[in-house]
């Protein structure tokens, strides 16, 4: 393992030469994880899946009769990733990644296996829950404080370990997730209000291995891989700010994607007073993203 080529020469590399000086052999664990979890990963050149590739693709297919589900993908967290995580997270203090090594690693990192499933229409999202309550939800017993301490491989089928997290924009109407709440006894989601994403994130124990489901719009995933790939990744910090700048305005446009497209789903409906508020919000964030675009021309001009 190439531990200067995997981290580069930007903040991961500095967040491993300050971890040095706390724990000389934080190289020597992650060689020692790395070599473990590439081996579970497979030869780049396979042409057999994984066991976590598998697992992922059995996921998948649970949900392939629900017609609301436009998109389903997953990735295997690649080892170079896992390792860049690691780096980050125990840079960043996080108690749970203290004590991580070969042995553990696995019951520590929740998305080793991440699937996202994508659909085109806001309120699309309940049958998808349903759904995911149905297969997964097992009892508030199967859920878990500690992921290491409370870790478990002797379930036959998956889990549900913890209450969804629900990402949400501030001051965004949450009638959608409140009303789905109520369907379910005992049963309660977590709210997350997030600044510029929305996605809702479920985390599933399936055959002794975390995977992290995400349900989101297609507008939403659009916005969250350009903010990823342009954003998220970019470590020239003015040039940071000028792209979440240009990434908040594309949030804005893409919620009045969402709006609008609920809008015309209720006018087919001829449910004229759901199509009206939808109308509105569209228009308000149209209104909304128009203003910011005004003052960056501004800027420009000056």
């Amino acid at each position: 393992m190439d531990l200067e080529q995997i981290l580069g020469n930007g903040n991961a590399k500095r967040e491993l030469e300050r971890l040095e000086r706390d724990d000389p052999n934080i190289r020597g664990i992650l060689a020692d994880i790395y070599q473990k979890y590439k081996n579970i990963c497979g030869a780049e050149n396979s042409q057999k899946d994984s066991c976590l590739e598998k697992n992922a693709k059995e996921v998948i297919e649970l949900f392939e009769k629900k017609r609301c589900i436009y998109h389903a993908v997953y990735r295997v967290k690649k080892p170079e990733s896992l390792i860049k995580k690691i780096v980050d997270r125990k840079y960043r203090g996080r108690k749970q990644y203290a004590h991580i090594e070969a042995d553990n690693y696995h019951k520590i990192v929740t998305d080793l296996i991440g699937i996202k499933f994508i659909h085109r229409f806001p309120d699309e999202w309940a049958e998808i829950n349903d759904w995911i309550y149905k297969l997964f939800y097992k009892g508030d017993q199967f859920f878990v404080d500690n992921y290491e301490q409370e870790y478990r491989n002797d379930c036959e089928e998956g889990f549900l370990i913890e209450p969804p997290v629900i990402y949400h924009l501030p001051e965004e109407d949450l009638s959608l997730y409140q009303e789905a709440e109520e369907k379910i006894d005992h049963f309660k989601f977590r709210y997350e209000a997030k600044e510029n994403y929305r996605s809702v994130h479920y985390l599933i124990n399936f055959k002794g291995i975390y995977v992290e489901l995400q349900v989101r719009t297609l507008s939403d995933e659009l916005w969250s891989e350009i903010e990823h790939d342009m954003v998220y990744k970019q470590e020239i910090s003015s040039l940071r700010d000028t792209l979440s700048e240009a990434s908040g305005l594309l949030r804005i446009i893409l919620r009045s994607v969402d709006e609008i497209s609920m809008y015309m789903k209720q006018e087919i409906a001829q449910n004229r007073e759901a199509a009206e508020k939808y109308w509105n919000r569209g228009r308000e964030r149209l209104q909304e993203a128009a203003k910011l675009v005004s003052k960056k021309g501004e800027d420009y001009a000056r």
